[in-house]
């Protein structure tokens, strides 16, 4: 059984970093898939993402809400279940 884990995040790359370090120690990465949604970041967040090849990464051009960035990880999610976690 898959777990897609999606997160949003827009301007809070510590956390982030935080957050991805933890999944990344604490759970096997063969039953997840990480989805992170960008909501138009300009603080180096997006460049950090762009460098990770185990995270799936969707980054907006445009300012995006927490809801439709989860709406958006929901739908390439290919778990058996997704979890969200609230924005970052």
């Amino acid at each position: 059984m898959k777990t897609s884990i999606i997160i949003w995040t827009y301007n809070q790359l510590g956390h982030l970093l935080q957050c991805v370090d933890s999944i990344r120690r604490y759970t096997d990465f063969e039953q997840v898939e990480l989805i992170i949604i960008d909501g138009h970041s300009v603080d180096g967040t997006r460049e950090w993402l762009k460098t990770q090849p185990d995270l799936i990464v969707i980054c907006y051009d445009q300012s995006l809400s927490y809801l439709k960035g989860c709406n958006e990880g929901i739908k390439i999610a290919s778990g058996d279940n997704a979890l969200h976690r609230p924005g970052l």
